[in-house]
């Protein structure tokens, strides 16, 4: 999805989670490195003078020297088993060690653990269905190594994607950046996220302060991966859940404003490439698309966080799970169903309703984290 490892001070603002083309290989770092690795200095400013960086007695913020290039060892990746033909709803297991990657038959009866990695957090599956987008970062010791980061965990997150076919994973965007809500775009030739970039340590007497740019939402251009934001940079202002349409003309996407401890959401529409972003529903978040574009899942803040479902002109809206701070919906691949993640007592976490509101008070539970003790943050439902 969409949204993810907020690192964990922001997951209360995001919410989530249940307990709480054919492949390209990486050809070379974009030439714009600014977008990849931040342009502060690496160890100290050129001319010799004090560290911008205090470390607060923690040590070093990193190393001169080229970019750190991550490969799949640095993120303890390992394929397990093929992904399955057949229909599928994928998900991962954050609270394991490491982080895992399923695939479960719709009944919820059947689950094949598909690869592991140090962190999954978001994923998103390619139109081919040849590819998984991921996010994963380190340790916190490989983080402040190579980005000055040292006590905030998960602060560095880069798009890895795995190869169905071959089994295998590589980098496609890496630096001083945390890749999120992963989302290919029509005839995968792009791929969207929603990115925080340029982060930064600072020192108050000896506890360390960190910042950030924010939530924008990004495309990854596919093969080369050149990047490009999309939506404005404007502070306190965040861009989340690229829900491009099948045409690639138009982006619906989730803004989450912010003043003081108020938060504002909205779900808005833009043209692409480079149209002006227009609300398209005011007090609604984790919008969602339907396989062909005609319709859109979303949370209704004003319906006590409940899931709806609407005509992407904004007609018809329809409840379809009385389900509070339900999260990480997602539409079947025939569109007449949506999947999506709640947590009630550690009870069911994956649950499932028709897209018409004729289930709305009788979700189907296809998994269980009470009785599996996992930690879902992202789904996806396929059919390969």
């Amino acid at each position: 999805m969409r949204h993810g490892a907020l690192i964990l001070a922001a997951v209360a603002v995001l919410g989530g989670g249940c307990g709480g083309d054919d492949y390209v290989a990486f050809d070379a770092a974009p030439a714009d490195l600014s977008q990849y690795d931040s342009a502060r200095p690496a160890d100290g400013p050129a001319d010799g003078g004090a560290d911008t960086l205090p470390d607060c007695g923690l040590g070093p913020a990193r190393p001169d020297g080229a970019p750190f290039v991550p490969t799949p060892a640095d993120i303890d990746f390992a394929a397990v088993h093929p992904l399955p033909t057949g229909e599928q709803i994928l998900f991962n297991d954050w609270g394991a060690s490491p982080n895992k990657l399923y695939s479960m038959t719709p009944d919820g009866q059947t689950v094949t653990e598909v690869f592991v990695a140090y962190r999954i957090w978001s994923m998103g599956v390619s139109r081919a269905r040849d590819q998984i987008a991921f996010s994963s970062g380190y340790d916190l010791d490989t983080q402040n190594q190579h980005y000055g980061i040292p006590t905030l965990g998960d602060a560095i997150q880069h798009t890895f994607i795995y190869d169905v076919a071959s089994q295998t994973a590589q980098v496609v965007a890496y630096g001083s950046i945390n890749d999120e809500c992963h989302m290919f775009g029509p005839s995968d030739t792009a791929l969207y996220v929603c990115r925080r970039y340029d982060f930064q340590a600072s020192c108050d007497g000896w506890d360390i302060q960190y910042t950030n740019r924010g939530w924008r939402i990004g495309r990854i251009d596919r093969p080369g991966n050149a990047f490009t934001f999309l939506t404005p940079d404007v502070d306190l202002d965040w861009a989340l859940s690229p829900q491009p349409t099948p045409a690639g003309d138009t982006l619906f996407y989730g803004r989450i404003q912010i003043s003081g401890t108020t938060q504002t959401r909205t779900v808005m529409k833009m043209a692409l490439p480079t149209g002006t972003p227009q609300e398209w529903k005011a007090n609604a978040s984790f919008p969602v698309l339907s396989p062909d574009g005609t319709r859109l899942a979303y949370q209704n803040w004003d319906d006590q966080y409940t899931l709806y479902v609407a005509n992407v002109d904004g007609s018809q809206p329809t409840r379809i799970a009385n389900r509070k701070n339900a999260s990480e919906a997602v539409f079947s691949p025939d569109g007449a169903q949506v999947v999506f993640l709640y947590d009630e007592n550690d009870g069911c976490c994956i649950e499932a309703v028709t897209a018409d509101g004729t289930e709305a008070n009788v979700p189907r539970c296809l998994r269980n984290c009470g009785t599996t003790n996992e930690f879902i943050t992202e789904l996806d439902w396929i059919t390969r």
